[in-house]
């Protein structure tokens, strides 16, 4: 169990909010600890005493798909990416190799699906 409290929660909506609460950190010498959409077993994203970029609020997607390429907004979980990609002919066993994410992050973020892309694909 994690037993951290941030003196600090900024509930970031843009890169705006980012920047000020970052150097909001930095001018009053602060812990920053940094939440993405998901979780994060070993408590990485909080701290004690500091401040909590919370990017949870920041979900947007951009898919090019010609050139096979996506950009992520650092809150999107892989729901988002999911429902986003499939408009365009992506699916879940072909996200990883797709977009060039290597096997072992797709192991961190998503171990049930990468199961079968890491026996299927080699980068």
């Amino acid at each position: 169990m994690i037993d951290r409290w941030p003196a600090l929660i900024a509930h970031c909506a843009n890169v705006a909010d980012v920047i000020s609460a970052v150097n909001f950190a930095r001018g009053n010498n602060l812990l920053v600890a940094v939440r993405g959409g998901g979780h994060s077993v070993p408590g990485f994203g909080t701290c004690d005493g500091g401040i909590v970029i919370d990017l949870s609020r920041m979900r947007g997607i951009r898919v090019e798909a010609p050139r096979q390429s996506v950009r992520a907004e650092g809150g999107c979980t892989w729901g988002d990416l999911n429902h986003a990609t499939h408009a365009f002919g992506f699916d879940e066993s072909n996200l990883f190799s797709a977009f060039g994410i290597p096997p072992e992050l797709s192991l961190s973020l998503c171990p049930r699906r990468s199961i079968l892309i890491n026996r299927t694909h080699y980068f």
